[in-house]
């Protein structure tokens, strides 16, 4: 793959853009509320609107919308191996998986990363997942966004780190990664807790990642590290808010003691606004206890995870201890959620302004049915920002229509193409100044798989008079392709998309 423009790091997917500041907000209209109804057997079907009630601030609430939900889907097949991209970015499921590095045992993160590789490769393909970390000296960091391209996927929950090509939207990988991860078997450690210990001391990746984790943990106070876990899930949280889709954020962790933070009033306000921010982005946090397992000896050993569980039960998501079989709990989660029913409901009008409760029962149902769902809403949510790599990412990967101005993707002269700036509109947009841009281009394949990207920093002075244009060669294999361009200027973003084929 041929990086052709410089890169910059404006648009990373790690800490500098989890920072970013979200001042305006957006009203909230429709509230959908995804609810899964299962038990010893699965998944409970043929439910209907009038076996459910619905509840808003302890209030009952008219069910104005409801459909069945499912992603059941066959399994993949070298026939099919293609990413999948859903008719409507709504119908789709989002999981977020976090491998927490502070909190973890190196035997129990080698454990919890091929547990994720598993994961990913037994999904359906319409599936899309974005593997991040959490590190005390980095906080959390998204190894990868939103992508249903699950090789991308599984080799960033392997190596734990991002691609070695530093696509700066992170949906690229190497020809040699690429290939490399489809011959990867994973050898699942799930029959022993201890298992793993000998891979760990061989394996580089891992050496650094726990090296530097025990070594900042060492200088850090325990409720530091505790305050800028829950600081950084809050972040995560309002960075998801804009996503269409049905949205699970599974957490792998031996979680820290709240003890400590139960005496801190401003704690445990800290970790309540984080499980209203989850709620209010609709998205539920499942919690998988990697410190409660079965020894050799019989015993169950178990770190603290009041944690863990508080942050599923108050967001309605899973909290799964006590499972040596890591690729069973991470299956756990997937087979709960991918049958359900959408109950929506359009904004009433005594909600409260900010958070607001939601509780749903079910009737006609065998006792020992478990309910899954949001537990809440907010009537405003942050304003999506044009510099955010998870936003970007995915209105390339999904074709997300955008409102600002469009560059335009042109090819006049085989084997070349031509990424046209429209200045004139873009000052016309922006009162005659100045305007500071950013284009980054990209190729896919037949097999929707990035195989070129480039990115360049333009400035349209004032006094420009004609459109800016970027040329340069695309040296490709013949066969058939789509281009993408995304425009972004302050808090513009234009996109563009061109299929186009390179003759035999």
């Amino acid at each position: 793959m041929k990086k052709l423009f410089a890169l910059f790091g404006a648009v990373a997917l790690s800490l500098p853009l989890l920072a970013q500041t979200h001042s305006e907000t957006i009203t909230v209209e429709v509230v959908d509320v995804p609810v899964y109804v299962y038990n010893a057997n699965g998944a409970l079907q043929n439910l209907t609107k009038n076996d459910f009630e619905l509840y808003v601030n302890g209030k009952p609430q008219a069910i104005d919308y409801f459909d069945p939900i499912d992603f059941r889907a066959p399994a993949k097949s070298e026939a099919a191996a293609a990413p999948i991209v859903p008719r409507d970015i709504r119908d789709r499921r989002l999981f977020l998986l976090i491998l927490d590095c502070a909190f973890t045992r190196p035997a129990a993160l080698d454990r919890a990363r091929k547990a994720a590789a598993v994961m990913i490769d037994a999904s359906a393909p319409a599936d899309y997942f974005s593997v991040g970390t959490f590190t005390s000296k980095n906080g959390v960091q998204l190894l990868v966004p939103f992508t249903n391209d699950h090789i991308v996927a599984k080799r960033a929950a392997m190596a734990l780190q991002s691609s070695a090509i530093h696509d700066p939207l992170a949906i690229a990988i190497s020809a040699t990664e690429r290939e490399n991860t489809e011959l990867m078997a994973i050898v699942n450690d799930d029959g022993d807790s201890r298992a793993g210990s000998d891979s760990i001391s061989q394996d580089p990746i891992l050496q650094k990642l726990v090296g530097a984790a025990a070594a900042d943990n060492a200088a850090m106070p325990g409720m530091r590290l505790i305050q800028d876990q829950i600081t950084d899930f809050s972040a995560v949280a309002k960075r998801l808010a804009p996503f269409e889709g049905y949205k699970h954020v599974v957490v792998m962790s031996e979680g820290f003691t709240p003890t400590a933070a139960y005496r801190e009033p401003r704690l445990m306000q800290d970790f309540k606004s984080m499980a209203n921010a989850f709620r209010g982005a609709g998205a539920v946090v499942d919690t998988i206890d990697l410190g409660s397992t079965l020894t050799s000896d019989g015993f169950r050993e178990s770190l603290e995870n009041d944690a863990l569980h508080l942050m599923a039960r108050e967001t309605g998501g899973q909290f799964i201890e006590h499972e040596n079989n890591l690729g069973k709990a991470l299956n756990r989660v997937s087979t709960a959620s991918a049958v359900g029913y959408r109950l929506g409901f359009n904004m009433p009008k005594n909600a409260r302004k900010g958070d607001n409760s939601i509780d749903v029962k079910v009737r006609n149902v065998p006792s020992g049915t478990t309910l899954s769902f949001r537990r809440g809403f907010s009537t405003t949510v942050s304003k999506p920002s044009a510099s955010d790599g998870l936003l970007l990412a995915d209105v390339i990967l999904n074709d997300v229509p955008q409102t600002g101005v469009a560059p335009r993707i042109r090819f006049t002269e085989r084997p070349f193409v031509e990424v046209v700036v429209p200045a004139q509109q873009l000052l016309a947009a922006n009162e005659g100044r100045a305007v500071n841009a950013d284009v980054m281009f990209y190729v896919f394949d037949a097999k929707h798989v990035v195989v070129e990207f480039k990115e360049k920093k333009v400035v349209v002075p004032s006094d420009a008079k004609q459109d800016i244009a970027f040329r340069d060669a695309l040296r490709l294999p013949p066969g058939s392709y789509t281009a993408k361009a995304l425009l972004r200027a302050g808090d513009s973003l234009g996109f563009a998309k061109q299929d186009f084929a390179i003759p035999k």
